[in-house]
């Protein structure tokens, strides 16, 4: 089958998990066989093939919303290769296909083919968490390009949603929410979880470079008020009334970082708390191999891959509680869930006090291996494919 993959972000230019979920699907779907196009952001407009997988860098403007203009440039290249008679199936990220979906359905000579967006993020829930932000005083310039881009992020989902053959969301909460906000039809509608390449991982932390020095607690991701990993410092402090030394190794960059660090420095805590700033993804997944757990802050997750990465590699995992771990938890993870910042530090020093959570880091790796590798997302996806092929 020849498979078309539209994503902004591919690995090396990787920002979030929409482009580590593309890289999975795109090289897992490769190793079964099939023929992979990827079609992605870059520095200038050229071909590359790597793991299998033929990449398509389309050079776009450096200008919000990135993920409007990369349609724009991408759209005359997606249509060429379908032309031609290279593709079979189209299959966009979110954010990633509204614009070229709907190109393909007024000028593509017949029928297009069968056209699917995964959807990782929700513009209406980031709006209302970073207006919740505003009441905190927090961060305005993350607070205004909240407001500047959800304009065009929701109506790059609405488009997606109604213009796809399918609408696959990461988690089963996400797509209630698609069906009753945005109105998709609840039958073309389907729930396909996030996934981790064990292969990729196993071999990413095999021969480590490791030079960060201690590291009790992991975490990341992008410093937004969502992801809170401002928290952190105030943890910390939590654990200072114990008498602990714990350090957290915190990667990662965005406008809260500043933030972050300013906290840790009025609370005292700033040699417990070393912030690493953006690493490559081998490099990340190095720090979560020497560390003894892995903190998840987040207010607000889809289906956290760094999360997922964190159980394959075998950590206990401390995470706040919301929609998103409360799922994960009734999937079967074992993951420690905290309501305040205070019990997240408790659960912490039980942790690192030597409690014997081995069992369950070996039922979440077992968990990862059987529900959620890569192979398993693809061959789910193939399944899906060839149905929306079949009903053509």
């Amino acid at each position: 089958m020849n498979i078309l993959i539209i994503s902004t972000e591919y690995p090396p230019y990787l920002f979030g998990g929409g482009g580590a979920f593309a890289h999975a699907l795109a090289t897992s779907l490769a190793l079964k066989g099939h023929r992979v196009i990827v079609v992605s952001r870059g520095p200038e407009t050229r071909y590359v093939t790597s793991e299998g997988v033929r990449i398509l860098r389309v050079k776009s403007p450096e200008i919000k919303p990135r993920h409007f203009w990369f349609q724009v440039r991408a759209a005359p290249i997606v249509k060429r290769l379908l032309d031609r008679g290279l593709v079979d199936v189209v299959h966009a990220n979110s954010f990633s296909g509204g614009i070229i979906f709907q190109l393909l359905k007024n000028t593509v000579r017949g029928k297009p083919p069968p056209m699917i967006v995964t959807v990782h993020g929700y513009p209406r829930h980031y709006l209302h968490i970073s207006l919740h932000s505003a009441k905190l005083r927090a961060n305005m310039g993350e607070i205004a390009t909240y407001l500047a881009s959800y304009p065009s992020w929701d109506a790059l989902l609405a488009k997606e949603v109604h213009t796809a053959n399918a609408v696959v969301s990461v988690a089963r909460f996400l797509a209630e929410d698609i069906v009753r906000d945005y109105k998709a039809d609840p039958s073309k509608v389907y729930h396909i979880p996030n996934s981790v390449d064990t292969d990729y991982i196993e071999r990413s932390t095999r021969l480590c470079q490791y030079n960060f020095g201690k590291c009790d607690v992991a975490a990341g991701g992008r410093f937004f008020y969502t992801k809170g990993l401002h928290l952190i410092p105030l943890v910390a402090k939590y654990l200072t009334g114990n008498g602990s030394k714990t350090r957290f190794c915190v990667f990662g960059e965005g406008p809260y970082r500043v933030i972050a660090e300013q906290l840790a420095r009025r609370l005292g805590v700033h040699s417990m708390v070393e912030f690493l700033g953006r690493l490559p993804r081998r490099e990340a997944l190095c720090v979560m191999k020497h560390s003894k757990l892995l903190f998840l802050p987040s207010l607000y997750e889809i289906m956290p891959v760094t999360l997922l990465e964190a159980a394959a590699l075998g950590k206990p995992i401390v995470a706040l509680r919301a929609p998103y771990s409360i799922e994960l938890v009734e999937s079967g993870f074992n993951i420690l869930l905290a309501s305040t910042i205070r019990e997240a530090a408790s659960l912490i020093a039980h942790v690192l006090a030597g409690e014997d959570y081995k069992k369950a880091a070996v039922e979440n790796i077992r968990l990862v291996s059987e529900k959620y590798s890569a192979s398993r997302m693809a061959e789910s996806y193939l399944n899906l494919y060839r149905k929306l092929q079949e009903d053509r």
